[in-house]
Order: structure tokens, then C-alpha cells, then sequence
């Protein structure tokens, strides 16, 4: 996934990379969009040459987007599923335990989620391709 940004230093002279309004045009839920000031850390691998307020091209492989929105979606889903048909085949039908265990799976989910982003690291941080060309 290639997208263009505008990149910025923080405090501790690590790059961080903002997009820009004219990304969001055009999206339906740009009305309930929270991330139009959102600003997230990029790498710079290949010592691409950077000033600060400058636009460049970044690139996240699509393997990682899709493992990441797996790890941050779907996998807390499928452990809410797993809690439910565990409080199901193990209680017989209490839907009250049924239901804790499946919000114990969601929680379980999101926990083992986040554990695994904090192991990967800078692992899903999308990287510098080039300098956008004016």
C-alpha cells in the first residue's frame, strides 16, 4: 500500500509522517473520520534524502496490512466465537455464562493482539520509498 505523506521530525528526531486532507476526499466516513490529524512513525531504510515539511512516498506491504488488520480485527473476533462455543458445548445453554466467556475470548483476543504488536516492534511501520516528485 503506497501513499503519499508529509514528514515531520518529533522531539527526539525520529520521523513521523502526517497525511494530507486530500487523502480523504471522497470517503464516506470522512464525517466520522477521527484520523484526518493523525501522524504516525515511518523508517527510512534507505537513507532516502528528507526535510522536514517535505512530501514522500511510503509503502507498506500488502501481506502486512493484511496481518495487521488480522491481528487488530478479526483474530479478537474469532476468540469471541471460540469463548462462545466453549460456554456453549461445556454449559449446555447458560447464556449468561455463555456470554462472559465470550466476552472473556474478545478480551483474551485483544490482549494476545496487542502483546504480539508490542513483540513485532517497528515491524508494521511503513517505510520511505522515495521524495514525491513535484
Amino acid at each position: 500500500m503506497k501513499k503519499e505523506v508529509t514528514v515531520y521530525k518529533d522531539e527526539k528526531g525520529e520521523l513521523i509522517a502526517s497525511c494530507d486532507r486530500s487523502a480523504c476526499e471522497g470517503c464516506k466516513s470522512s464525517l466520522f473520520c477521527r484520523t484526518k490529524n493523525y501522524s504516525f512513525p515511518v523508517e527510512n531504510p534507505n537513507g532516502v534524502e528528507v526535510k522536514e515539511g517535505e512530501k514522500v512516498i511510503i509503502d507498506m506491504p500488502s501481506g502486512r496490512t493484511v496481518l495487521s488488520s488480522f491481528m487488530s480485527l478479526f483474530f479478537p473476533l474469532i476468540c469471541f466465537f471460540l469463548g462462545m462455543a466453549a460456554g456453549a458445548f461445556l454449559l449446555h445453554g447458560n447464556e449468561v455464562i455463555q456470554f462472559s466467556l465470550a466476552l472473556l475470548g474478545l478480551a483474551v483476543g485483544f490482549l494476545i493482539a496487542f502483546i504480539y504488536f508490542r513483540v513485532s516492534g517497528r515491524k508494521f511501520t511503513p517505510e520511505i520509498l522515495s521524495a514525491k516528485d513535484e
